[in-house]
């Protein structure tokens, strides 16, 4: 472990934990990847790649819902994503390859 120490020869060996700790946290939580167009088909007529993401941005919005989790179980879903494609399923989307997200 590196000691790093301050004019007054302080050690801040704590403070570089803090900073190391909270710097994997950023790297970890932000490897998530986000649901693309092409992955997905649509099932209702007109839907674009806008109408996608748009409707993407309102499923992810509610997805840490319960209710949302019951209705996406109802439609067959499970995992992480239950809510989410729940929701992408009711607007007219559906995954290209299941269990993808």
């Amino acid at each position: 472990m590196v000691v790093i120490a301050d004019e007054l020869g302080n050690c801040r060996e704590e403070e570089m934990k803090y900073s190391i700790l909270a710097l994997a946290i950023l790297v970890l939580t932000g490897c998530g990847e986000s649901p693309k167009y092409k992955d997905f088909s649509n099932t209702a007529p007109g839907k674009t790649e806008k109408t996608f993401y748009e409707d993407s941005r309102k499923c992810e919005a509610i997805k840490d819902k319960h209710s949302s989790t019951i209705k996406g179980r109802e439609l067959g879903f499970k995992g992480i994503n239950t809510a989410y494609l729940g929701c992408m399923k009711e607007k007219g989307w559906e995954q290209r390859i299941p269990g993808l997200y």
